[in-house]
């Protein structure tokens, strides 16, 4: 399996690694769902999950959400 330093495409992958990690904020085994409205931002952090959630060792799904603007 390839490390995170080699996967990393962007500095900004770490460091979300990093802050994730270091407060807890997901634990192995926890469901993380996505809310995406579709825009760049929510689209972005659905991909992060899918790009890391194995190492996270999280399921990920994401959940539709019409801001309706």
């Amino acid at each position: 399996m390839e490390t995170t330093e080699r996967r990393c495409a962007h500095p900004l992958e770490r460091k979300a690694l990093e802050q994730l990690k270091q407060h807890g904020l997901v634990q192995p085994g926890d469901r993380v769902i996505a809310a995406v409205s579709g825009g760049a931002d929510s689209m972005a952090l659905l991909l992060f999950f899918l790009r890391w959630g194995e190492e996270l060792g999280v399921t990920v799904e994401a959940a539709h959400i019409d801001h309706g603007l």
